[in-house]
Protein backbone atom coordinates (compact mmCIF):
# COMPACT_ATOMS: atom_id res chain seq x y z
CA UNK A 1 0.00 0.00 0.00
CA UNK A 2 1.32 3.15 -0.80
CA UNK A 3 2.35 5.91 1.72
CA UNK A 4 -0.77 8.84 2.12
CA UNK A 5 1.60 11.41 0.84
CA UNK A 6 2.21 9.73 -2.52
CA UNK A 7 0.90 11.19 -5.22
CA UNK A 8 -0.02 7.96 -7.19
CA UNK A 9 -2.19 7.33 -4.27
CA UNK A 10 -4.07 10.68 -4.35
CA UNK A 11 -3.76 10.77 -8.15
CA UNK A 12 -5.91 7.26 -7.73
CA UNK A 13 -8.28 8.82 -4.92
CA UNK A 14 -8.42 12.05 -7.08
CA UNK A 15 -9.71 9.83 -9.87
CA UNK A 16 -12.63 8.21 -8.37
CA UNK A 17 -14.11 11.27 -6.42
CA UNK A 18 -17.45 11.74 -7.82
CA UNK A 19 -17.90 15.60 -8.41
CA UNK A 20 -21.31 15.80 -6.21
CA UNK A 21 -22.96 18.65 -3.64
CA UNK A 22 -21.34 16.80 -1.42
CA UNK A 23 -18.09 16.70 -2.32
CA UNK A 24 -18.08 20.50 -3.24
CA UNK A 25 -19.16 21.25 0.83
CA UNK A 26 -16.32 18.77 1.46
CA UNK A 27 -13.97 21.36 -0.50
CA UNK A 28 -15.67 24.08 1.19
CA UNK A 29 -15.32 23.08 5.05
CA UNK A 30 -12.10 21.40 4.52
CA UNK A 31 -10.93 25.07 3.40
CA UNK A 32 -12.04 27.35 5.85
CA UNK A 33 -10.75 24.70 8.50
CA UNK A 34 -7.08 25.43 7.37
CA UNK A 35 -7.44 29.06 7.22
CA UNK A 36 -8.90 29.19 10.42
CA UNK A 37 -5.81 25.99 11.62
CA UNK A 38 -2.98 27.87 9.96
CA UNK A 39 -4.30 30.99 11.63
CA UNK A 40 -4.21 29.66 14.94
CA UNK A 41 -0.70 28.11 14.86
CA UNK A 42 0.86 31.26 13.92
CA UNK A 43 -0.85 32.79 17.04
CA UNK A 44 0.46 30.30 19.18
CA UNK A 45 4.02 30.87 17.70
CA UNK A 46 4.41 27.00 16.01
CA UNK A 47 4.75 28.56 12.44
CA UNK A 48 7.51 30.26 11.52
CA UNK A 49 7.64 34.07 9.35
CA UNK A 50 4.28 35.35 10.84
CA UNK A 51 3.45 36.93 13.45
CA UNK A 52 0.24 37.81 15.90
CA UNK A 53 -2.53 39.91 14.47
CA UNK A 54 -2.00 43.30 15.03
CA UNK A 55 -4.79 44.83 13.44
CA UNK A 56 -6.00 47.85 14.53
CA UNK A 57 -9.69 46.81 13.85
CA UNK A 58 -10.78 46.57 17.68
CA UNK A 59 -10.82 50.44 18.70
CA UNK A 60 -12.73 50.00 21.60
CA UNK A 61 -10.67 48.89 24.17
CA UNK A 62 -13.21 48.96 27.35
CA UNK A 63 -14.85 46.15 25.28
CA UNK A 64 -11.48 44.39 24.72
CA UNK A 65 -11.05 42.09 27.52
CA UNK A 66 -8.66 39.82 26.41
CA UNK A 67 -5.10 40.94 25.09
CA UNK A 68 -3.43 37.81 24.32
CA UNK A 69 -2.09 37.24 20.27
CA UNK A 70 -5.00 37.26 18.09
CA UNK A 71 -5.72 34.58 15.06
CA UNK A 72 -3.53 35.65 12.09
CA UNK A 73 -6.49 35.85 9.52
CA UNK A 74 -4.99 37.35 6.77
CA UNK A 75 -1.98 34.85 7.18
CA UNK A 76 -4.44 31.81 7.32
CA UNK A 77 -6.11 33.05 4.33
CA UNK A 78 -2.65 33.20 2.48
CA UNK A 79 -1.08 30.66 3.48
CA UNK A 80 -4.02 28.28 2.63
CA UNK A 81 -4.55 29.70 -1.23
CA UNK A 82 -0.30 28.97 -1.80
CA UNK A 83 -0.78 25.70 0.28
CA UNK A 84 -3.65 24.25 -2.02
CA UNK A 85 -2.27 25.45 -4.97
CA UNK A 86 0.43 23.79 -4.65
CA UNK A 87 -1.14 20.20 -3.90
CA UNK A 88 -3.69 20.83 -7.08
CA UNK A 89 -2.97 18.97 -9.76
CA UNK A 90 -1.09 20.70 -12.56
CA UNK A 91 -3.41 20.32 -15.75
CA UNK A 92 -6.79 22.74 -14.84
CA UNK A 93 -9.20 20.43 -16.29
CA UNK A 94 -12.85 21.67 -15.46
CA UNK A 95 -12.88 19.67 -12.13
CA UNK A 96 -9.63 21.13 -10.91
CA UNK A 97 -11.49 24.35 -11.56
CA UNK A 98 -14.59 23.53 -9.97
CA UNK A 99 -11.96 22.32 -7.15
CA UNK A 100 -10.13 25.79 -6.85
CA UNK A 101 -14.07 27.49 -6.67
CA UNK A 102 -15.38 25.39 -3.48
CA UNK A 103 -11.76 26.05 -1.78
CA UNK A 104 -12.37 29.24 -2.44
CA UNK A 105 -15.57 29.85 -0.72
CA UNK A 106 -14.39 27.92 1.96
CA UNK A 107 -11.59 30.59 2.32
CA UNK A 108 -14.29 33.64 1.75
CA UNK A 109 -16.42 32.29 4.58
CA UNK A 110 -13.74 31.49 7.41
CA UNK A 111 -12.44 35.29 6.44
CA UNK A 112 -16.12 36.63 6.77
CA UNK A 113 -16.57 34.60 10.10
CA UNK A 114 -13.03 34.91 11.62
CA UNK A 115 -12.93 38.62 10.96
CA UNK A 116 -13.45 40.83 14.15
CA UNK A 117 -15.01 43.45 11.87
CA UNK A 118 -17.98 40.81 11.32
CA UNK A 119 -18.12 40.06 15.02
CA UNK A 120 -20.50 42.74 16.23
Amino acid sequence: MPAPWDNTSYSTMYKYMKCIKETSFMYAVSSAGLVHEFARACAQGIMDKCTCDESKHLENTKTWLWGGCGDNIRFGLKFTRKFLRRSRRLEKDIRAQVDDHNSGAGIKVSFLQLSPENWY
